[in-house]
């Protein structure tokens, strides 16, 4: 039964992110940099979503919105603690207690960011595995699909997004893909969706493309419902009149950690309320870009307000392709 307020089901796979704010870089070959504190948050592109509507849809409907199907192991109970506070319903598909979540190291200043990744064995393991998970239990998935508005899939974990996707076909919901990075299963999740996001630097089949050339390989796919991400330039999104151009705020950016995801999340809270998907957009790249002003994926979210979120007018927002138009 569908409830009165945005519900959707995210899928993908999770990552533990510490985050360090550094104080000062090396200032030659064998020196030191420093950073003052670390912060560790569930991380990876359906968490980040996740949390994202979850967030939104508490501030707006005081409601836990956001379902999240993904390998999350028994050893993880910051990450849980952290979906569970920002209304985020888990669905962990792990195997068992000796499953190990990967971590990512992201060091972050005024002028550089980058992101280590913790290669060690037990973590390389679980990049194997991660692509062999188990399918989802189809009980709790028919379940959940009853209250789903929207379902969410990135492209991870083939075997329980396939799953989700299906399920959210046969039971005629909306399903959006993240695009991410190219993998050879990427087609399967293509199959599966209605709308699809993709960033300018999505390589499909592992080839370069422009924003529009990118836009034009999903067409060729059977997809019409395709938007291109161009970071803090304007999305493309295709459209019956032809490709559009929605706006993305122009703030400065302290870290742009998960900008992409938070966008993703924020679009299927909005698709979820309305239907419509230029609008859809619009908003969440305004939440995305709030977000980057401030350190680490969550403080501009979580300062959000309820007047913040707007309410589409009807249930199907028409947006004149003359506002957006290239």
């Amino acid at each position: 039964m569908k409830a009165n307020y945005p519900v959707s089901i995210f899928a993908g796979r999770a990552v533990e992110d510490h985050l360090r704010p550094l104080t000062s870089l090396p200032e030659s070959f064998d020196s030191k940099a420093a950073y003052k504190s670390e912060h560790i948050f569930a991380g990876g592109s359906a968490p980040n979503a996740a949390i994202t509507h979850g967030i939104l849809g508490r501030k707006a409907f005081h409601r836990d919105t956001a379902y999240l199907y993904t390998p999350i192991g028994h050893d993880n109970g910051a990450i849980r603690e952290e979906l569970d506070d920002n209304g985020v319903t888990l669905r962990d598909c792990s195997p068992g207690n000796d499953f190990f979540l990967q971590r990512n190291f992201c060091f972050v200043n005024d002028t550089v960011r980058f992101i280590a990744k913790d290669e060690t064995p037990e973590r390389n393991k679980y990049a194997e595995d991660i692509i062999a998970m188990p399918p989802v239990r189809q009980r709790r998935l028919s379940y959940d699909m009853e209250m789903a508005d929207v379902v969410m899939l990135e492209c991870r974990c083939p075997l329980i997004t396939t799953a989700v996707g299906r399920a959210a076909k046969d039971n005629k919901i909306p399903v959006v893909l993240d695009a991410g990075t190219w993998k050879p299963y990427v087609s399967t999740l293509i199959a599966l969706s209605d709308i699809i996001i993709a960033s300018q630097e999505f390589k499909p089949e592992n080839q370069s493309m422009t924003p529009e050339q990118i836009i034009g390989y999903f067409i060729s796919k059977g997809k019409e419902n395709v938007a291109v991400t161009r970071g803090v330039d304007s999305t493309l999104l295709n459209t019956p009149n032809g490709i559009i151009k929605i706006p993305t705020p122009n703030f400065k950016s302290v870290d742009t950690s998960a900008a992409g995801d938070i966008m993703h999340g924020a679009f299927c809270f909005y698709f979820a309320r309305s239907g419509d998907i230029a609008w859809s957009i619009e908003q969440a790249n305004k939440v995305a870009s709030e977000s980057i002003r401030f350190l680490g994926p969550r403080e501009g979210i979580l300062r959000m307000t309820a007047e913040d979120i707007p309410t589409p007018s009807t249930s199907k927002v028409v947006v004149p392709a003359s506002e957006y138009a290239i």
